[in-house]
């Protein structure tokens, strides 16, 4: 079954009805008493309530801007204002810094995963070891990577869990959730995929990766047991996990691969969002929507000219074009006639919006659109 699939099934058979509104999200549906009888009586003494939705994610102040997974060049090229500093030691955790809203509690457009604009940066400045004072700096990428990969990890489970609901007809993610043990495993293995993906495409950063990661708490810091070569055996775990709370006498063994249940389980489809507060805002790349292999993204604060970036595929820029001839910004590459073309038909449907935004951000209001 897709994600779309699986979310839909949750929603309409399994959970109650998702919260719609954000000030919600400090409350989860299902009671304690309702917790309670669908746990074993050896397992109703680790019941503990989640953590809370962290304040950046409240804030009003804040604002929540979709992008496209662990997208590249999330920042801005230019130097910040405010250094980001190593916080020190221990370091926040990668819940402090990110996190994961589960579909089971949230309805579409709520539930996905959040990653702090500023955790990405501090995230960053621990594994260089130093502050982050370019918006390219390249601990960025990692850290960036890092977190999506942890929070990514959180997704799938519940995907599994999903899976699981499917043939059992009935809930299982409620109570896997609210599981001290199965929660405290789940994060050593969101910390060893995190590790895998890290020591696959940046290895120089393991080494701080791995100090940071053993620096936090119960369950997160026993990643080392499924790094690498292990993390099959971690999600197989985590499938124990998961059947522990599927009814005695329905059609799931106790034991069994955890192919089934994390089959074909990846970032595709995943909604993800970055969270900005207000210092840090004038350093976002702001993305606007994917369309016909296109992706346009546009500075938040001012740096003439004015210009959009153009990336195709999506998390591959090309070039940067100036705005409104759309010529390359110099010493950027032309496009070839076939991607103008694309360009043009892109800025068909969302030109509009990226002018405006291009005229708040350099703060003219008789900023032209482009001749299409």
């Amino acid at each position: 079954m897709s994600l779309r699939s699986l979310v839909k099934f949750a929603h309409e058979e399994i959970s109650d009805q998702p919260h719609e509104r954000r000030e919600d999200l400090t409350h989860f549906p299902e009671d304690q008493q309702q917790l309670d009888e669908r746990l074993s009586p050896e397992d109703s003494d680790l019941m503990a309530q989640p953590p809370p939705v962290p304040d950046w994610i409240l804030n009003p102040e804040s604002e929540i801007v979709s992008i496209d997974g662990a997208s590249p060049r999330v920042f801005t090229e230019g130097p910040f204002d405010n250094p980001i500093a190593p916080t020190g030691n221990p370091a926040p955790g990668p819940d402090t810094l990110a996190y994961y809203l589960p579909y089971h509690f949230y309805c579409d457009g709520i539930w996905g995963i959040y990653l702090k604009a500023t955790g990405i940066l501090e995230l960053a400045a621990e594994l260089k070891v130093a502050p982050i004072t370019h918006g390219d700096d390249d601990a960025i990428q990692p850290a960036l990577i890092s977190l999506f990969e942890h929070e990514l990890f959180h997704c799938l489970t519940e995907q599994a869990a999903t899976r699981a609901e499917v043939v059992v007809r009935t809930s299982v993610y409620h109570c896997y959730f609210f599981d001290r043990y199965a929660r405290f495993h789940e994060e050593a293995v969101a910390n060893a995929s995190a590790h895998h993906k890290i020591s696959k495409t940046y290895p120089a950063c393991v080494a701080q990766l791995e100090a940071w990661m053993k620096s936090q708490g119960r369950g997160y810091q026993d990643f080392t047991r499924y790094a690498g070569r292990f993390l099959g055996k971690g999600r197989l775990k985590c499938s124990n996990h998961i059947i522990r709370f599927v009814p005695p006498r329905t059609s799931l063994p106790s034991r069994l691969p955890s192919e089934f249940l994390f089959r074909k389980s990846g970032a595709a489809n995943v909604p993800t969002y970055l969270v900005l507060d207000a210092k840090i805002a004038g350093h976002l790349l702001r993305p606007f929507p994917k369309h016909g292999g296109v992706l346009v993204k546009v500075h938040s604060r001012e740096h003439p000219p004015p210009h959009i970036h153009v990336e195709m595929p999506p998390g591959n820029e090309v070039t940067r074009c100036e705005w409104p001839s759309l010529e390359p910004v110099k010493g950027d590459p032309q496009l070839s006639h076939k991607d103008q073309g694309r360009l043009r038909g892109y800025l068909q449907k969302f030109g509009g919006e990226i002018c405006e935004k291009l005229r708040s951000v350099y703060q003219n209001p008789h900023l032209p659109m482009p001749s299409l």
